[in-house]
């Protein structure tokens, strides 16, 4: 037992690490059931094939697009989240859900696999969210700083 820890926080820690534990085997079930079905393999396949071909298509249109994107006149700030959302690619994982007609399955299979803290429910499904409103806010954060440094550096001169 480490110091500092008293024998009450430690069993509830212990309950909150086992409860942990038993959705990620029955996410891990799950997984093995729906992959053991014939037709997944050729689903996975499919996916992959379609990845390929975004991936592809992406980096064949990415430097067109970065090109044109530097001939305009934006705000530093703004070029550089636009220049970020091109470099992302986790949006083709999105659009392969969308076009293999699953994403409301995946979305709803990420949601029921929750864990509570509290007097609340954490699912995975909140969790891509809430990082997804992070890096959003992240990337306005940034912009915002930029642009204001470039904006006060021109008013000084």
């Amino acid at each position: 037992m480490q110091p500092g820890i008293d024998p009450r926080s430690r069993q509830i820690l212990d309950k909150k690490i086992e409860e942990l534990l038993t959705i990620l085997a029955g996410i891990g079930t799950s997984i093995a059931q729906y992959s053991s079905q014939p037709a997944v393999l050729v689903q996975i396949i499919i996916v992959a094939i379609l990845l390929g071909v975004a991936f592809l298509i992406s980096w064949c249109v990415e430097s067109c697009v970065r090109t044109r994107a530097d001939r305009v006149s934006l705000v530093p700030g703004v070029r550089r989240v636009f220049g970020a959302m091109i470099d992302q690619r986790g949006w083709v994982i999105f659009v392969v859900l969308s076009l293999l007609g699953i994403l409301d399955d995946v979305a709803s299979f990420l949601d029921t696999h929750k864990m509570s803290v509290g007097q609340n429910e954490l699912s995975v499904l909140g969790i891509f969210g809430g990082l997804f409103v992070i890096g959003v806010m992240l990337w306005i954060a940034s912009a915002s700083a930029i642009s204001s440094t470039s904006a006060f550096a021109r008013c000084r001169n």
